[in-house]
């Protein structure tokens, strides 16, 4: 996930607080012995934990995973691997060297972001057909997962090299497992278009799907994202939005479509949104693609029709669509749609 927040002041209080012969020694646990720079033939913690060995390190990509917020969920194989290899690509070098600086590691880095990787594919894949070993990582969690680093993996793929994924923290998986919901199916969106008509047609895609479904959320797309979803998926499916997730001011909020877009709304005092979210729809209620006629008032319907007709459907389409998605008769659909005032083509059809 982007956009990993700044370190807990508890962090930096807990190096502080060691005795320094050298270096800062780490706060405890499995992290004693992983903050001094130490060699292959080591005998730390470090290098006797699972994964981590005194050769070196196999040629290839190693696709590693970094905290989402918390460091102490930077594995020890992670670490070992991030250490040993000849350089680290990286989303942002001044947010990575933050992280090799905590835990003194000293490998080089070499930005590798949505605007270059393009251009640096062809020049790294080089490198790697000679055999040295290089790490990808982005600001938080797995690389490629809604961050860049997919381009070079398919390329490395395609020239044969081996891809070694060293698995570590998700924000995707983070959030699903606290939802409480039923992850046995789940569909991952990323982020949805920032255009109003192309999400509210992604979000028509989804609406029946058996599944729990996970996206992100930009903080400045928050409240026309849950507007939109309210509308298209009905205000009574269950939803989660976590934020700030494994960080000390980790939170969670539950409830249905309409009471998150409540929550948000400025209208009832909300601050604006800050951070990204982490957005999980629960299954459609068995019976239900989306909501349900029972406790929907006229509001509601006009409010998704409205959005549907902002998102480009005529009157008419309008209403077969709010009528399948929110389980409401097409004749009520269609009488309330006429109650909507025309909307020109393209109008709503924004950046959130």
């Amino acid at each position: 996930m982007r956009g990993c927040m700044p370190l807990p002041r508890w962090v930096g209080l807990c190096r502080s607080a060691h005795t320094r012969v050298g270096r800062s020694r780490p706060c405890s646990g499995w992290l004693a012995g992983a903050t001094s720079h130490q060699t292959h033939s080591s005998s730390s913690a470090l290098e006797q934990s699972p994964g981590a060995s005194d050769q070196l390190l196999q040629a290839g990509l190693h696709v590693v995973g970094t905290p989402i917020g918390n460091l102490q969920d930077l594995s020890p194989r992670a670490l070992h691997v991030l250490r040993s290899v000849e350089r680290i690509l990286c989303e942002d070098t001044r947010h990575t060297a933050h992280l090799c600086s905590y835990f003194d590691v000293r490998t080089p880095l070499e930005s590798l972001h949505e605007h270059n990787e393009s251009a640096k594919c062809a020049k790294i894949v080089r490198e790697l057909l000679t055999g040295i070993p290089l790490a990808l990582v982005s600001d938080a969690g797995l690389p490629a997962v809604s961050d860049p680093g997919g381009r070079l993996i398919a390329a490395a793929v395609e020239a044969g090299i081996p891809i070694i994924p060293v698995p570590g923290p998700s924000a995707l998986l983070t959030a699903a497992v606290a939802s409480g919901f039923d992850t046995s199916r789940m569909l991952f969106v990323g982020f949805l278009p920032a255009k109003q008509q192309a999400r509210c047609k992604e979000l028509e895609q989804i609406q029946g799907l058996p599944a729990t479904v996970v996206a992100f959320v930009s903080p400045h797309a928050l409240r026309a994202v849950l507007s939109d979803m309210c509308a298209v998926l009905g205000p009574d499916r269950r939803a989660m939005l976590g934020r700030e997730m494994t960080k000390l001011h980790e939170q969670f909020l539950r409830g249905s479509l309409r009471e998150l877009e409540q929550l948000h709304d400025p209208a009832q005092g909300a601050r604006a949104p800050r951070g990204e979210y982490t957005l999980v729809l629960a299954p459609p209620e068995v019976g239900g693609a989306g909501g349900s006629e029972q406790g929907l008032t006229d509001e509601d319907v006009r409010s998704a029709l409205a959005v549907a007709m902002r998102a480009g459907h005529t009157r008419s389409s309008a209403a077969a669509s709010v009528s399948q998605s929110l389980r409401v008769p097409k004749k009520r659909s269609y009488r309330l749609s006429l109650e909507v005032g025309d909307s020109q083509p393209g109008q709503g059809g924004g950046q959130a």
